[in-house]
């Protein structure tokens, strides 16, 4: 059973990130976030009335309270900086970053809670790793020639052509000037007319000779590297990957001993309430006014599918190992790149189908 819910988790939140990326077009995350975790609250609260029993709240002891606590903070702070990176990023690119969070949560179940591990379980977690970076590394692109020989010669030749109607131009400017000063005598007409030559001269020279502020900047690859900086998706996408791990290792511990349905309740309570602070403090809820539509359609459905896949996952999770459930939960990816590479029209290269498929490999092979 815990493998189904697994499977039906990972499912839900592949699904979840699609129409999340959909939903966020032109909306602000922040409100996007808060907007979601109403949904997920709705959701989780129906569950719980329909199975859980509320007379076992007054068992929890604090120690759980807070681990609870923790873990809907954790959430909420891993949903604020996965979803700006989503909102910037591509989804087959940000999708994979988060999927890392798997090898550091699995790293601290096995120091945390003790889970068995044997040499295969450190291959999968090698294979997920690595399978995970080559999604996310872009191959180098070839440099090409700074100058183009052929568009160099268009080039002269274009301006060998101005040079020539240039002086056409000025022949009969000064054939025009000798003409007038005819009724002058001949020392002036001279000297008026050699100054006019050596004026139209140097003109002509100015035309065809390029300027050194209007020179054609010709980039370098030195110019390239200097420009490069670290996306910003993928620092947002970094730290909500560390968020994710804290919440799934404090969520195993604070629902230990609590009904599933109750603790989903009340970790979604705490991050409503994040949420909602974030928004007043920012002071963004009038930009609920900007939001369309389709970004409340596509929002509320992946608030739905959030409700679903969370659920299963924490059922899963406590019915059985954590490491496994939770690298089966990062199979979602599958359903991610399907639907980014289809819907999204996203491109998928070389390397990420490859770390696609490293990366789906070392999460099998957990099953073993």
């Amino acid at each position: 059973m815990w493998l189904i819910l697994s499977i039906v988790a990972a499912a839900s939140a592949g699904l979840t990130t699609i129409f999340t990326k959909i939903g966020l077009k032109n909306a602000d995350s922040d409100v996007a976030t808060f907007l979601r975790t109403g949904v997920v609250l709705l959701f989780a609260l129906g569950m719980a009335l329909a199975l859980s029993d509320f007379s076992s709240v007054a068992l929890i002891t604090p120690t759980e309270w807070a681990f609870l606590l923790g873990g809907g903070l954790a959430t909420g702070f891993s949903w604020l900086f996965f979803y700006k990176a989503l909102q910037i990023g591509k989804a087959s690119h940000v999708a994979p970053v988060k999927r890392l969070s798997t090898v550091l949560t699995m790293s601290l179940a096995l120091i945390l809670f003790n889970e068995p591990f044997g040499w295969l379980t450190f291959v999968s977690m090698a294979l997920i790793l690595g399978g995970a970076m080559l999604m996310i590394v872009k191959p180098k692109k070839k440099l090409e020639p700074a100058v183009n020989n052929t568009s160099s010669c268009e080039k002269n030749r274009v301006c060998n052509a101005t040079h020539t109607a240039s002086t056409a131009d000025l022949a009969n400017e000064t054939n025009q000037a000798a003409l007038n000063f005819g009724s002058l005598n001949t020392e002036e007409a001279t000297s008026d007319f050699v100054k006019l030559n050596l004026l139209n001269t140097e003109e002509a020279t100015l035309k065809v000779l390029p300027q050194p502020n209007t020179m054609p900047q010709v980039p370098s690859a030195q110019t390239d590297v200097l420009k490069k900086t670290k996306p910003l998706w993928l620092i947002y996408a970094v730290v909500a990957l560390g968020f994710a791990s804290a919440s799934n290792v404090l969520a195993r511990a604070g629902m230990q001993y609590v009904d599933v349905q109750l603790g989903t309740l009340f970790r979604t309570v705490t991050v409503l309430l994040m949420a909602f602070f974030i928004v007043l403090g920012k002071k963004k809820l009038p930009k609920f006014k900007t939001f369309t539509r389709k970004n409340y359609l596509f929002l509320t459905i992946s608030g739905i599918l959030t409700g679903i896949s969370w659920l299963a996952f924490f059922n899963a999770m406590v019915m059985g190992y954590m490491s496994i459930v939770v690298a089966i939960d990062k199979l979602s990816i599958l359903v991610t790149v399907a639907f980014s590479t289809f819907v999204l029209k996203e491109k998928l290269t070389l390397f990420s189908s490859l770390g696609l498929l490293v990366l789906t490999a070392g999460t099998l092979l957990l099953l073993l």
